[in-house]
Protein backbone atom coordinates (compact mmCIF):
# COMPACT_ATOMS: atom_id res chain seq x y z
CA UNK A 1 0.00 0.00 0.00
CA UNK A 2 1.24 3.55 -0.98
CA UNK A 3 2.55 5.41 2.19
CA UNK A 4 1.16 9.01 2.41
CA UNK A 5 2.93 12.32 2.39
CA UNK A 6 4.22 13.22 5.46
CA UNK A 7 4.46 17.11 5.93
CA UNK A 8 6.16 18.18 9.36
CA UNK A 9 5.86 21.50 10.37
CA UNK A 10 8.24 23.16 12.59
CA UNK A 11 8.46 26.88 13.44
CA UNK A 12 10.13 29.40 16.08
CA UNK A 13 6.79 29.40 18.02
CA UNK A 14 5.47 26.39 19.40
CA UNK A 15 1.85 25.52 18.68
CA UNK A 16 -0.45 25.15 21.62
CA UNK A 17 -4.27 24.37 22.56
CA UNK A 18 -6.40 27.12 21.54
CA UNK A 19 -7.48 27.71 25.48
CA UNK A 20 -3.96 27.85 26.72
CA UNK A 21 -3.99 31.44 24.11
CA UNK A 22 -5.92 32.78 26.55
CA UNK A 23 -9.07 33.58 23.82
CA UNK A 24 -12.49 34.18 26.19
CA UNK A 25 -15.25 32.71 24.40
CA UNK A 26 -19.01 33.76 24.21
CA UNK A 27 -22.17 32.72 25.07
CA UNK A 28 -22.64 31.66 21.35
CA UNK A 29 -18.23 29.73 21.94
CA UNK A 30 -17.34 31.87 18.88
CA UNK A 31 -13.63 33.04 20.45
CA UNK A 32 -13.31 36.85 20.36
CA UNK A 33 -10.27 39.14 21.66
CA UNK A 34 -11.50 41.71 23.62
CA UNK A 35 -11.04 45.15 21.45
CA UNK A 36 -9.92 48.58 23.42
CA UNK A 37 -12.92 50.67 24.27
CA UNK A 38 -15.46 51.73 21.97
CA UNK A 39 -14.15 49.04 19.01
CA UNK A 40 -16.11 46.64 17.79
CA UNK A 41 -15.57 43.01 18.40
CA UNK A 42 -14.38 41.33 14.91
CA UNK A 43 -16.16 37.86 14.32
CA UNK A 44 -12.77 36.78 13.05
CA UNK A 45 -10.07 37.87 15.18
CA UNK A 46 -7.62 35.25 14.22
CA UNK A 47 -7.41 35.82 10.65
CA UNK A 48 -4.86 38.63 11.50
CA UNK A 49 -4.16 38.53 15.23
CA UNK A 50 -2.74 34.71 15.69
CA UNK A 51 0.58 34.17 12.76
CA UNK A 52 3.19 32.53 13.32
CA UNK A 53 6.50 32.19 10.92
CA UNK A 54 6.94 28.96 10.24
CA UNK A 55 8.83 25.75 8.52
CA UNK A 56 7.00 23.13 6.14
CA UNK A 57 8.36 20.05 4.95
CA UNK A 58 6.86 17.55 2.69
CA UNK A 59 7.87 14.15 2.41
CA UNK A 60 6.50 12.13 -0.23
CA UNK A 61 8.33 8.62 -0.14
CA UNK A 62 6.68 7.42 -3.91
CA UNK A 63 6.66 4.01 -4.90
CA UNK A 64 9.75 1.78 -5.24
CA UNK A 65 9.85 1.01 -8.44
CA UNK A 66 7.03 3.20 -10.12
CA UNK A 67 8.88 5.87 -12.21
CA UNK A 68 5.85 8.05 -11.84
CA UNK A 69 5.74 8.21 -8.58
CA UNK A 70 9.17 9.00 -7.40
CA UNK A 71 9.88 9.93 -4.06
CA UNK A 72 10.26 14.05 -3.31
CA UNK A 73 11.32 16.54 -0.76
CA UNK A 74 10.48 20.04 -0.38
CA UNK A 75 10.81 22.77 2.07
CA UNK A 76 9.40 26.23 1.96
CA UNK A 77 9.17 29.14 4.91
CA UNK A 78 5.76 31.69 5.29
CA UNK A 79 3.23 32.04 8.03
CA UNK A 80 0.52 29.26 9.79
CA UNK A 81 -2.74 30.59 10.96
CA UNK A 82 -5.54 28.82 12.12
CA UNK A 83 -8.41 29.09 9.72
CA UNK A 84 -12.17 27.61 10.29
CA UNK A 85 -15.24 28.89 12.01
CA UNK A 86 -16.60 27.19 15.31
CA UNK A 87 -13.70 24.58 14.76
CA UNK A 88 -11.15 27.00 15.92
CA UNK A 89 -12.84 26.82 19.21
CA UNK A 90 -10.84 24.29 21.32
CA UNK A 91 -14.77 23.18 22.66
CA UNK A 92 -15.29 21.94 19.45
CA UNK A 93 -12.12 20.28 18.60
CA UNK A 94 -8.88 19.94 19.70
CA UNK A 95 -7.70 19.42 16.33
CA UNK A 96 -7.80 22.12 14.47
CA UNK A 97 -7.91 23.79 10.82
CA UNK A 98 -4.85 25.23 9.43
CA UNK A 99 -3.86 27.79 6.64
CA UNK A 100 -0.34 27.65 4.87
CA UNK A 101 0.32 30.81 3.81
CA UNK A 102 3.60 31.31 0.93
CA UNK A 103 2.83 34.67 -0.37
CA UNK A 104 2.88 35.98 2.72
CA UNK A 105 1.43 39.69 4.32
CA UNK A 106 3.71 40.11 7.32
CA UNK A 107 6.71 37.41 6.65
CA UNK A 108 10.34 38.17 6.19
CA UNK A 109 11.29 34.65 5.00
CA UNK A 110 10.39 32.21 2.39
CA UNK A 111 9.35 32.75 -1.07
CA UNK A 112 5.67 33.80 -2.95
CA UNK A 113 5.47 30.48 -3.65
CA UNK A 114 5.87 26.82 -2.72
CA UNK A 115 6.51 24.97 -5.52
CA UNK A 116 7.13 21.54 -5.70
CA UNK A 117 9.33 18.85 -7.47
CA UNK A 118 6.22 17.37 -9.14
CA UNK A 119 2.32 18.09 -9.01
CA UNK A 120 0.96 17.88 -5.52
CA UNK A 121 -2.29 16.63 -6.36
CA UNK A 122 -2.12 13.85 -9.12
CA UNK A 123 -5.58 15.22 -10.64
CA UNK A 124 -4.34 18.72 -10.79
CA UNK A 125 -0.88 18.84 -12.92
CA UNK A 126 -0.01 22.39 -10.83
CA UNK A 127 3.82 22.43 -8.85
CA UNK A 128 3.14 26.31 -7.45
CA UNK A 129 0.98 27.28 -4.54
CA UNK A 130 0.70 30.77 -2.62
CA UNK A 131 -1.98 28.84 -0.15
CA UNK A 132 -2.88 25.56 0.90
CA UNK A 133 -5.34 24.54 3.66
CA UNK A 134 -4.90 21.88 5.92
CA UNK A 135 -8.61 20.67 7.04
CA UNK A 136 -9.88 18.29 9.53
CA UNK A 137 -13.56 17.39 8.54
CA UNK A 138 -14.48 19.08 12.13
CA UNK A 139 -18.14 17.64 11.64
CA UNK A 140 -17.57 15.04 9.56
CA UNK A 141 -14.94 13.54 12.81
CA UNK A 142 -14.17 11.97 15.87
CA UNK A 143 -12.68 15.14 17.48
CA UNK A 144 -15.92 17.18 17.23
CA UNK A 145 -16.16 17.35 21.31
CA UNK A 146 -19.15 20.64 21.06
CA UNK A 147 -20.13 21.14 24.73
CA UNK A 148 -22.61 23.62 23.44
CA UNK A 149 -25.15 21.21 22.76
CA UNK A 150 -26.31 17.72 24.42
CA UNK A 151 -24.01 15.38 25.24
CA UNK A 152 -26.00 13.10 23.21
CA UNK A 153 -25.93 14.47 20.39
CA UNK A 154 -22.54 15.31 19.89
CA UNK A 155 -21.90 11.51 20.48
CA UNK A 156 -24.55 10.80 17.57
CA UNK A 157 -22.31 12.89 15.73
CA UNK A 158 -18.66 11.37 16.48
CA UNK A 159 -20.55 8.01 15.83
CA UNK A 160 -21.11 8.26 12.47
CA UNK A 161 -18.36 10.05 11.44
CA UNK A 162 -17.22 9.16 7.71
CA UNK A 163 -14.57 11.50 7.15
CA UNK A 164 -15.64 11.38 3.79
CA UNK A 165 -18.86 13.15 3.07
CA UNK A 166 -17.08 16.87 1.21
CA UNK A 167 -14.10 14.02 -0.63
CA UNK A 168 -18.24 12.16 -1.92
CA UNK A 169 -19.41 16.29 -3.06
CA UNK A 170 -16.25 17.29 -4.75
CA UNK A 171 -15.65 13.69 -6.35
CA UNK A 172 -19.18 13.90 -7.47
CA UNK A 173 -19.24 17.45 -8.53
CA UNK A 174 -16.14 17.45 -10.44
CA UNK A 175 -17.10 14.33 -12.15
CA UNK A 176 -20.41 15.87 -13.44
CA UNK A 177 -19.25 18.09 -15.67
CA UNK A 178 -15.29 17.59 -15.93
CA UNK A 179 -12.98 20.54 -16.98
CA UNK A 180 -10.94 19.76 -20.15
CA UNK A 181 -7.27 17.38 -19.73
CA UNK A 182 -5.17 18.78 -19.05
CA UNK A 183 -7.02 21.08 -16.31
CA UNK A 184 -4.24 23.76 -16.02
CA UNK A 185 -5.02 26.18 -19.00
CA UNK A 186 -3.23 29.04 -19.06
CA UNK A 187 -4.93 30.09 -21.75
CA UNK A 188 -3.13 33.62 -22.30
CA UNK A 189 -6.69 35.54 -23.48
CA UNK A 190 -8.45 32.15 -25.00
CA UNK A 191 -12.02 31.76 -23.62
CA UNK A 192 -12.69 30.02 -20.19
CA UNK A 193 -12.47 26.34 -20.02
CA UNK A 194 -16.11 25.07 -18.81
CA UNK A 195 -16.68 22.59 -16.79
CA UNK A 196 -17.07 22.10 -12.92
CA UNK A 197 -13.91 23.19 -10.92
CA UNK A 198 -13.13 21.78 -7.25
CA UNK A 199 -10.43 22.75 -5.01
CA UNK A 200 -7.52 19.67 -5.46
CA UNK A 201 -7.14 17.94 -2.57
CA UNK A 202 -5.32 14.83 -0.91
CA UNK A 203 -4.94 12.46 2.46
CA UNK A 204 -1.75 13.61 4.22
CA UNK A 205 -0.41 12.74 7.69
CA UNK A 206 0.24 15.96 9.65
CA UNK A 207 3.67 16.20 12.07
CA UNK A 208 3.45 19.32 14.28
CA UNK A 209 7.01 20.23 15.86
CA UNK A 210 7.61 16.39 15.66
CA UNK A 211 4.44 15.83 16.96
CA UNK A 212 2.20 13.54 15.25
CA UNK A 213 -0.93 15.56 14.50
CA UNK A 214 -3.38 12.92 12.77
CA UNK A 215 -5.10 12.93 9.11
CA UNK A 216 -5.94 16.03 7.87
CA UNK A 217 -6.90 16.91 4.14
CA UNK A 218 -4.47 18.82 2.16
CA UNK A 219 -6.19 21.14 -0.23
CA UNK A 220 -5.95 24.35 -2.13
CA UNK A 221 -7.68 27.57 -0.99
CA UNK A 222 -10.40 29.07 -2.86
CA UNK A 223 -8.88 32.73 -3.60
CA UNK A 224 -8.00 34.53 -7.13
CA UNK A 225 -4.93 32.90 -7.17
CA UNK A 226 -6.67 29.31 -7.29
CA UNK A 227 -9.29 30.39 -10.11
CA UNK A 228 -5.93 32.36 -12.05
CA UNK A 229 -4.25 28.76 -11.88
CA UNK A 230 -6.90 26.73 -13.50
CA UNK A 231 -8.62 29.75 -15.81
CA UNK A 232 -7.41 32.91 -17.21
CA UNK A 233 -3.44 33.87 -15.69
CA UNK A 234 -4.05 36.71 -16.71
CA UNK A 235 -7.47 37.81 -15.41
CA UNK A 236 -8.57 39.73 -12.44
CA UNK A 237 -11.48 38.02 -10.61
CA UNK A 238 -14.14 38.34 -8.16
CA UNK A 239 -14.16 35.23 -5.29
CA UNK A 240 -17.22 35.67 -3.09
CA UNK A 241 -18.01 33.34 0.06
CA UNK A 242 -20.31 33.46 3.13
CA UNK A 243 -19.48 35.34 6.22
CA UNK A 244 -21.31 36.61 9.74
CA UNK A 245 -20.59 40.61 10.21
CA UNK A 246 -21.61 40.57 13.80
CA UNK A 247 -20.35 38.25 16.63
CA UNK A 248 -24.77 37.93 17.29
CA UNK A 249 -25.31 34.23 17.11
CA UNK A 250 -28.85 35.24 15.29
CA UNK A 251 -26.79 36.95 12.59
CA UNK A 252 -26.99 36.46 9.22
CA UNK A 253 -24.54 35.12 6.68
CA UNK A 254 -24.10 37.44 3.96
CA UNK A 255 -21.72 37.67 1.44
CA UNK A 256 -18.48 38.83 1.22
CA UNK A 257 -15.61 39.42 -1.38
CA UNK A 258 -12.54 36.96 -0.80
CA UNK A 259 -10.59 39.09 -3.39
CA UNK A 260 -12.01 41.57 -5.84
CA UNK A 261 -16.07 42.97 -5.04
CA UNK A 262 -19.80 42.22 -4.59
CA UNK A 263 -20.43 44.66 -7.90
CA UNK A 264 -21.11 41.39 -10.78
CA UNK A 265 -22.71 39.37 -7.66
CA UNK A 266 -24.80 42.43 -6.82
CA UNK A 267 -26.01 42.23 -10.45
CA UNK A 268 -26.12 38.81 -10.91
CA UNK A 269 -28.94 39.03 -8.27
CA UNK A 270 -30.18 41.71 -9.74
CA UNK A 271 -30.68 40.05 -13.02
CA UNK A 272 -32.26 37.27 -11.35
CA UNK A 273 -34.99 39.89 -9.54
CA UNK A 274 -35.75 41.21 -12.68
CA UNK A 275 -35.95 37.45 -14.51
CA UNK A 276 -38.34 36.53 -11.73
CA UNK A 277 -40.80 39.77 -12.51
CA UNK A 278 -40.77 38.79 -16.05
CA UNK A 279 -41.51 34.99 -16.22
CA UNK A 280 -42.90 34.89 -20.08
CA UNK A 281 -39.88 36.77 -21.85
CA UNK A 282 -37.13 33.96 -22.91
CA UNK A 283 -34.75 37.15 -22.78
CA UNK A 284 -34.59 37.54 -19.19
CA UNK A 285 -33.17 34.21 -18.78
CA UNK A 286 -30.66 34.28 -21.44
CA UNK A 287 -29.27 37.51 -19.68
CA UNK A 288 -28.83 35.22 -16.43
CA UNK A 289 -27.30 32.51 -18.30
CA UNK A 290 -25.08 34.95 -19.63
CA UNK A 291 -23.76 35.71 -16.09
CA UNK A 292 -24.57 32.62 -14.61
CA UNK A 293 -23.05 29.24 -15.84
CA UNK A 294 -26.47 27.11 -15.52
CA UNK A 295 -25.03 23.65 -16.28
CA UNK A 296 -22.66 23.92 -13.53
CA UNK A 297 -25.27 25.95 -10.95
CA UNK A 298 -27.45 22.76 -11.61
CA UNK A 299 -24.59 20.27 -11.05
CA UNK A 300 -23.71 22.32 -7.63
CA UNK A 301 -27.36 22.39 -6.80
CA UNK A 302 -27.79 18.91 -7.08
CA UNK A 303 -24.96 17.49 -4.76
CA UNK A 304 -25.59 19.49 -2.41
CA UNK A 305 -29.39 19.13 -2.02
CA UNK A 306 -29.27 15.23 -2.33
CA UNK A 307 -26.88 14.78 0.21
CA UNK A 308 -29.03 17.52 2.42
CA UNK A 309 -26.02 19.78 3.32
CA UNK A 310 -27.81 21.65 6.31
CA UNK A 311 -25.17 24.24 6.85
CA UNK A 312 -25.32 25.35 3.36
CA UNK A 313 -29.12 25.64 2.26
CA UNK A 314 -30.89 25.90 5.44
CA UNK A 315 -28.76 29.00 6.91
CA UNK A 316 -27.11 30.67 3.64
CA UNK A 317 -23.27 29.32 5.01
CA UNK A 318 -20.65 27.66 3.55
CA UNK A 319 -20.04 28.46 -0.47
CA UNK A 320 -17.47 30.05 -2.83
CA UNK A 321 -18.33 31.43 -6.50
CA UNK A 322 -16.08 33.23 -8.59
CA UNK A 323 -16.33 35.20 -12.00
CA UNK A 324 -13.71 37.22 -14.22
CA UNK A 325 -13.78 40.62 -14.11
CA UNK A 326 -15.39 42.38 -17.28
CA UNK A 327 -16.66 38.70 -18.79
CA UNK A 328 -17.04 35.52 -18.04
CA UNK A 329 -19.72 33.68 -15.59
CA UNK A 330 -20.34 32.59 -12.25
CA UNK A 331 -19.36 29.64 -10.74
CA UNK A 332 -19.69 27.61 -8.09
CA UNK A 333 -17.48 25.37 -6.19
CA UNK A 334 -17.83 22.77 -3.26
CA UNK A 335 -16.51 23.99 0.01
CA UNK A 336 -17.26 22.47 3.37
CA UNK A 337 -20.30 19.98 2.68
CA UNK A 338 -19.21 18.13 5.67
CA UNK A 339 -22.71 19.00 8.13
CA UNK A 340 -24.86 16.70 5.35
CA UNK A 341 -26.00 12.88 4.94
CA UNK A 342 -27.71 12.50 8.45
CA UNK A 343 -30.41 9.76 9.34
CA UNK A 344 -33.07 12.75 9.64
CA UNK A 345 -32.89 13.41 5.91
CA UNK A 346 -34.05 10.28 5.02
CA UNK A 347 -36.88 10.44 7.36
CA UNK A 348 -37.78 13.76 6.64
CA UNK A 349 -37.41 13.55 2.93
CA UNK A 350 -36.18 17.58 2.95
CA UNK A 351 -34.14 19.23 0.23
CA UNK A 352 -34.03 22.94 0.82
CA UNK A 353 -35.41 23.70 -2.34
CA UNK A 354 -37.54 26.68 -2.03
CA UNK A 355 -34.45 28.18 0.81
CA UNK A 356 -34.18 31.98 -0.46
CA UNK A 357 -30.27 31.92 1.53
CA UNK A 358 -26.66 32.14 -0.03
CA UNK A 359 -25.96 30.10 -2.93
CA UNK A 360 -29.81 29.30 -3.25
CA UNK A 361 -30.89 32.79 -3.71
CA UNK A 362 -30.71 32.95 -8.01
CA UNK A 363 -32.17 29.74 -7.86
CA UNK A 364 -35.38 30.80 -5.59
CA UNK A 365 -35.62 33.62 -7.30
CA UNK A 366 -35.84 31.73 -10.89
CA UNK A 367 -37.48 28.55 -9.87
CA UNK A 368 -40.72 29.45 -11.16
CA UNK A 369 -39.98 30.18 -14.29
CA UNK A 370 -41.30 27.29 -16.65
CA UNK A 371 -37.48 27.85 -19.18
CA UNK A 372 -35.58 27.79 -15.65
CA UNK A 373 -37.52 24.38 -14.98
CA UNK A 374 -37.03 23.06 -17.92
CA UNK A 375 -33.42 23.66 -18.55
CA UNK A 376 -33.21 22.11 -14.57
CA UNK A 377 -34.72 19.55 -15.27
CA UNK A 378 -33.04 18.23 -18.28
CA UNK A 379 -29.68 18.74 -16.41
CA UNK A 380 -30.95 16.43 -13.85
CA UNK A 381 -32.22 13.62 -16.38
CA UNK A 382 -28.34 13.53 -18.01
CA UNK A 383 -27.16 12.89 -14.06
CA UNK A 384 -30.20 10.63 -12.90
CA UNK A 385 -31.15 8.64 -15.70
CA UNK A 386 -28.60 8.66 -18.91
CA UNK A 387 -26.44 5.23 -18.31
CA UNK A 388 -23.30 6.37 -16.75
CA UNK A 389 -24.53 8.90 -14.99
CA UNK A 390 -23.23 10.00 -11.64
CA UNK A 391 -26.74 9.37 -10.14
CA UNK A 392 -27.70 6.43 -11.94
CA UNK A 393 -28.59 2.90 -11.18
CA UNK A 394 -27.72 0.06 -13.28
CA UNK A 395 -29.50 -2.85 -11.47
CA UNK A 396 -27.97 -3.02 -8.44
CA UNK A 397 -25.23 -0.56 -9.18
CA UNK A 398 -25.24 2.98 -7.70
CA UNK A 399 -22.55 5.14 -8.89
CA UNK A 400 -23.07 7.76 -6.22
CA UNK A 401 -21.93 4.57 -3.90
CA UNK A 402 -19.07 3.65 -6.37
CA UNK A 403 -18.24 6.81 -6.13
CA UNK A 404 -18.22 6.98 -2.17
CA UNK A 405 -16.65 3.23 -2.28
CA UNK A 406 -13.25 5.29 -4.13
CA UNK A 407 -13.24 7.24 -0.93
CA UNK A 408 -13.33 5.04 1.44
CA UNK A 409 -10.47 2.96 -0.22
CA UNK A 410 -8.51 5.52 -0.43
CA UNK A 411 -8.80 6.78 3.04
CA UNK A 412 -9.27 3.30 5.05
CA UNK A 413 -5.77 3.05 5.47
CA UNK A 414 -4.81 5.91 7.21
CA UNK A 415 -7.89 5.47 10.08
CA UNK A 416 -6.16 3.25 12.23
CA UNK A 417 -3.18 6.16 12.74
CA UNK A 418 -6.30 8.29 13.23
CA UNK A 419 -7.71 6.55 15.71
CA UNK A 420 -4.81 5.78 18.00
CA UNK A 421 -4.47 9.85 17.62
CA UNK A 422 -8.22 10.95 18.20
CA UNK A 423 -10.26 8.11 19.17
CA UNK A 424 -10.49 9.11 22.48
CA UNK A 425 -10.60 12.95 22.22
CA UNK A 426 -14.38 13.12 23.05
CA UNK A 427 -13.47 11.89 26.72
CA UNK A 428 -14.68 15.02 27.80
CA UNK A 429 -16.06 16.02 31.33
CA UNK A 430 -20.01 15.65 31.15
CA UNK A 431 -19.63 14.30 27.50
CA UNK A 432 -22.11 11.01 28.73
CA UNK A 433 -20.75 7.51 28.64
CA UNK A 434 -16.58 7.08 27.20
CA UNK A 435 -16.54 5.78 24.17
CA UNK A 436 -13.16 4.99 22.24
CA UNK A 437 -13.60 5.45 18.09
CA UNK A 438 -12.07 2.34 16.03
CA UNK A 439 -12.28 1.62 13.14
CA UNK A 440 -13.66 -1.47 13.37
CA UNK A 441 -14.82 -3.46 16.29
CA UNK A 442 -17.60 -5.21 17.52
CA UNK A 443 -19.17 -2.44 19.96
CA UNK A 444 -22.86 -2.68 18.55
CA UNK A 445 -24.00 0.03 21.47
CA UNK A 446 -24.53 2.84 18.62
CA UNK A 447 -26.62 0.73 16.24
CA UNK A 448 -25.12 1.15 12.63
CA UNK A 449 -22.92 3.55 13.66
CA UNK A 450 -19.74 3.45 16.12
CA UNK A 451 -16.68 3.13 13.93
CA UNK A 452 -15.17 3.96 10.88
CA UNK A 453 -16.62 0.69 8.41
CA UNK A 454 -19.93 0.59 10.14
CA UNK A 455 -20.50 4.26 9.62
CA UNK A 456 -18.87 4.81 5.96
CA UNK A 457 -20.69 1.90 4.85
CA UNK A 458 -24.35 3.15 6.30
CA UNK A 459 -23.23 6.47 4.24
CA UNK A 460 -22.57 3.74 1.00
CA UNK A 461 -25.60 1.56 1.10
CA UNK A 462 -27.79 3.66 3.10
CA UNK A 463 -28.45 7.11 2.56
CA UNK A 464 -26.85 7.56 -0.94
CA UNK A 465 -29.14 4.70 -2.28
CA UNK A 466 -32.38 5.19 -0.26
CA UNK A 467 -32.13 8.98 -0.51
CA UNK A 468 -32.74 9.12 -4.31
CA UNK A 469 -36.00 7.63 -4.91
CA UNK A 470 -37.41 10.09 -2.56
CA UNK A 471 -35.30 12.98 -3.91
CA UNK A 472 -36.41 12.54 -7.26
CA UNK A 473 -40.12 12.00 -6.93
CA UNK A 474 -39.66 15.53 -4.96
CA UNK A 475 -37.29 17.27 -7.14
CA UNK A 476 -39.18 16.07 -10.59
CA UNK A 477 -42.56 17.26 -8.96
CA UNK A 478 -41.18 20.69 -8.57
CA UNK A 479 -39.55 21.04 -12.03
CA UNK A 480 -42.48 19.29 -13.34
CA UNK A 481 -44.30 22.15 -15.90
CA UNK A 482 -47.44 23.89 -14.58
CA UNK A 483 -50.49 22.62 -16.51
CA UNK A 484 -52.91 25.21 -17.68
Amino acid sequence: MKRKSLPNFAGSDKLQNLDDWGFPADSTGTMTILPPPGEPRRIDPLRQDWRRFASFEYISPGTPGDPNDLAQYSQEAGEITISGAISRNYQISAKHNLRLIFRARNSLYGNDVWEFMKPLFPTSGVFQFTQLQVRNPTSDSWTQRNRLVSPTATEENRARASYLREVWARKTFRAMNPLPDPVQNNNRGLPEPTGNLIPHRRWINLFINGLYWGVYDLTERVDEDFVRTYLDPDADYDVIKSEKKTNERTAPFEPVAIDGDLVAWNNLISVCNLAKSSPNDPAALSTVSSILDLDSYFDYLLVNLYMHNSDWGGNGNNWRAFKRRGGGKFRFTIWDAEVAMGPGALETKATYFDSEKGALLPHSLLKDREDYKAAFLARMNQHFHTPGGLFSVNGPIHHSSLTFQKAIDDLRPLMNLESARWGDSSLQPGEGSPVLYRVDDDDDNNGPFGNFEDSTNWHRDTFLKDRRSDFLNQIEAALAPETP
